[in-house]
């Protein structure tokens, strides 16, 4: 199932998604799907992992700069890596 059919599907029940993990930074398909989503007016969301990640390798201000250049809505702040 395409993330097209799976929206079609589930449009009405869903405002943000999740990229959790990372896995925005390595899917080389990131651009596609935000488009997708954010063509069916559903928000976009980095998951909190990156951001520790990237807090972690003082990496944080390039983090935020990929994540405005994806197209991101939001990031997620979490501390459940690094405590």
């Amino acid at each position: 199932m395409t993330l097209q059919q799976a929206l079609t599907q589930v449009v009405d029940f869903i405002d943000i998604w999740k990229f959790g993990w990372g896995t925005s930074y390595v899917d080389p398909t990131i651009h596609s799907k935000i488009a997708e989503l954010r063509a069916a007016d559903i928000k976009v969301c980095t998951g909190g992992t990156l951001l520790e990640v990237a807090w972690i390798q003082n990496q944080t201000e390039a983090m935020f700069q990929f994540a405005l250049q994806a197209g991101f809505d939001c990031v997620e702040v979490s501390d459940g890596a690094t405590s």
